[in-house]
C-alpha cells in the first residue's frame, strides 16, 4: 500500500512536467477563398524558448505553399506566429506546422501542427480583410482597421456591426472593446466597408514587446424591425441577409513604455512632500519670516508646473473619450511629453537651487550664532 501511495504521489509531482509543452493551432479548421488563417504557437517549458524553424504551409498534397523563418523567442510569455492568404479560386485542405531540428520541440506532448480546409463561401459568410495594425507602444493609442466583404462578390459592406476582444497567452481575455462615447462594444462598418478600433494601452495589463491575439466578431442580424441590425452593399445599395464572420489576428506592442501619467502624479507628490519638508525646516531659521515666504514662492511655482503636467494628462484623456482625431491626440501626447520632459528639468534645477539657498540660511544662521557669542 504505501508503495502505491508513492507511485501516485510520483506521478502528481512528475506528470505536469511531462505533459507541459509547447502547442500550435490555427484560429479555426474552416476557411472561405481570399480569407486569412492566423497560425500561433507557445511554450511552457524553458528549452523550448529561443529555437529557430520555419513555419510551413503546406496543401493535401505536401506541396509547400509557403515557408517563414522564426525564432520561438520568449514563447512562455508571447506567441510567435503566422499568416497566410487563401487566394480565390480554389478549394483545398492541407496543414501548416511548426518545422525544427530541436528535439526540444519533439516531445511527447508538444502539438506543432493543424490542418485547414479552404471552400467557396455560403450565403451566411462575410469576409474580414486586411487586418492591419499600428504595432503601439503601451501608453500611445492602438489601432486596428479592416475591412468587411461579402463573402461570395467580394464587395464591400456598409454597416456591419463588428466587436473586439483580446487574448493573452493563456486564451484568457485580457481586453474587451468598449465605445469610448457610446459605451457599444462594437464599430460599425463605414464607406469601403472600414472597420477602424482604437484604444489608448493605459491600464497596467499592456506589456511592452508582447504578441497578443485579437479576435474580431462581425454580424448582420437583418432584423426588419430594427434598421440597426440591417447592412448594405456598398456597389449597389441592396440590403444583404444574414451574415457572420470571425478572425484573428496578431497584436504587437512595441518596446518601450509611454504610460507616464501615474508616475508623474506619484512622484509629484513625492516632490512637493520633500519641499514641504524643507520648508519646515527652512521656518526654523532665525530670519524666519523672509525664508518662510521664499520657500512658500518655490513651492508655488513648483504645483504650477505639475498642476500643468497632471492638467495635460487629464486633457489627453478628454480628448480621447471625447473622440477627437488621432493626429489631434498624437499632437498632444507629443507636446505633453516635452512638457514631462522639461517639467522634470525644471523641477530638479528649483530642488537644487532651494538645497543650495537652505546651505546657506544654515551657514548664515551659523555665523550670527557665533557673532552674538563673540559679542556675549
Amino acid at each position: 500500500m504505501k508503495k502505491w501511495s508513492l507511485f501516485l504521489l510520483l506521478c502528481l509531482l512528475f506528470v505536469p512536467g511531462v505533459f507541459a509543452a509547447g502547442t500550435c493551432e490555427l484560429d479555426k479548421y474552416d476557411y472561405i477563398q481570399a480569407e486569412t488563417a492566423f497560425f500561433s504557437c507557445s511554450c511552457t517549458l524553458s528549452n523550448e524558448e529561443n529555437v529557430a524553424g520555419n513555419i510551413v504551409w503546406r496543401n493535401s498534397t505536401n506541396h509547400i505553399l509557403q515557408s517563414t523563418s522564426t525564432n520561438s523567442g520568449n514563447c512562455k510569455d508571447n506567441i510567435f506566429e503566422d499568416t497566410y492568404f487563401f487566394p480565390s479560386g480554389q478549394n483545398f485542405s492541407g496543414n501548416v506546422t511548426f518545422n525544427t531540428t530541436s528535439a526540444n520541440w519533439a516531445g511527447i506532448g508538444d502539438v506543432v501542427s493543424d490542418t485547414f480546409n479552404v471552400s467557396g463561401a455560403s450565403a451566411i459568410d462575410c469576409l474580414i480583410y486586411n487586418i492591419t495594425t499600428n504595432e503601439p507602444v503601451p501608453g500611445d493609442i492602438a489601432v486596428v482597421k479592416f475591412h468587411i466583404k461579402e463573402g461570395s462578390t467580394l464587395n464591400d459592406l456598409l454597416d456591419v456591426k463588428c466587436s473586439m476582444s483580446v487574448y493573452n497567452i493563456d486564451g484568457q481575455p485580457i481586453y474587451v472593446h468598449e465605445d469610448e462615447i457610446s459605451g457599444d462594444h462594437y464599430e460599425v462598418s463605414t464607406t469601403t466597408g472600414e472597420v477602424y478600433f482604437h484604444h489608448e494601452l493605459s491600464e497596467s495589463l499592456w506589456e511592452s514587446n508582447h504578441t497578443l491575439e485579437a479576435e474580431f466578431h462581425c454580424s448582420c442580424l437583418n432584423n426588419g424591425n430594427d434598421s440597426s441590425t440591417i447592412c448594405y452593399d456598398e456597389t449597389d445599395g441592396s440590403v444583404v441577409g444574414y451574415k457572420v464572420c470571425t478572425a484573428t489576428s496578431p497584436l504587437q506592442l512595441s518596446s518601450g513604455d509611454n504610460r507616464i501619467y501615474s508616475t508623474s502624479w506619484g512622484l509629484a507628490v513625492l516632490i512637493v512632500g520633500i519641499l514641504f519638508f524643507l520648508l519646515l525646516l527652512a521656518n526654523t531659521f532665525k530670519d524666519s519670516t523672509k525664508w518662510f515666504h521664499q520657500s512658500v514662492r518655490l513651492l508655488l511655482i513648483l504645483l504650477s508646473v505639475w498642476v500643468l503636467i497632471i492638467g495635460g494628462s487629464l486633457g489627453i484623456s478628454f480628448a480621447n473619450s471625447g473622440g477627437a482625431s488621432d493626429t489631434t491626440i498624437a499632437t498632444m501626447q507629443a507636446f505633453y511629453k516635452l512638457t514631462v520632459y522639461f517639467g522634470w528639468v525644471f523641477t530638479f534645477l528649483l530642488l537644487l537651487y532651494f538645497f543650495y539657498e537652505v546651505m546657506m540660511a544654515f551657514r548664515i544662521d551659523k555665523e550670527r550664532k557665533e557673532e552674538e557669542i563673540l559679542g556675549k
